[in-house]
């Protein structure tokens, strides 16, 4: 899951909360799909109890197969969007280094952009590391070297 900038709950919206819990639900819910059908056949070609139960109760033996069918076509339409999704990143990112790079922005927009003194930004631009100072409302009030 994507971590977000300011990883403090009481600053995220009922949104943000909900989709972070409905995303973690749904991930949990796909690996109990992925893994069911595999932990209920090797149970029953290792001969255990439950779970030849399981696979007798879910139609036997060929509904088992058409399961694990039905499960490896997913995995395959997964794995489909997934080399697709990289093929796409790949043609982006190729695409992408052949624009011209963008200008660089200066330390006089970057301090009014974010409100701190021109001169502490060129002292913390030649520092190693720097502690940044937020509010309550996740704004940055000040810079300090370390």
């Amino acid at each position: 899951m994507t971590e977000l900038v300011i990883n403090a709950p009481h600053l995220q919206t009922h949104g943000q909360r909900f989709g972070a819990g409905a995303l973690a639900l749904f991930g949990w819910m796909l690996w109990c799909y992925f893994l069911f059908p595999l932990v209920s056949l090797g149970c029953w070609l290792w001969n255990d109890e439950l779970c030849s139960q399981w696979v007798n109760m879910a139609g036997g033996y060929l509904n088992l197969r058409e399961m694990l069918a039905v499960y490896l076509h997913a995995v395959a339409a997964i794995g489909g969007g997934w080399c697709i999704w990289l093929a796409y990143g790949t043609l982006r990112g190729l695409l992408r280094r052949r624009l011209a790079p963008l200008p660089p922005v200066g330390s006089a927009a970057l301090s009014q952009r974010f409100g701190v003194d021109h001169d502490q930004l060129q002292v913390c631009q030649e520092s190693r590391f720097v502690a940044v100072h937020y509010d309550s409302r996740g704004a940055i009030v000040g810079l300090e070297p370390v």
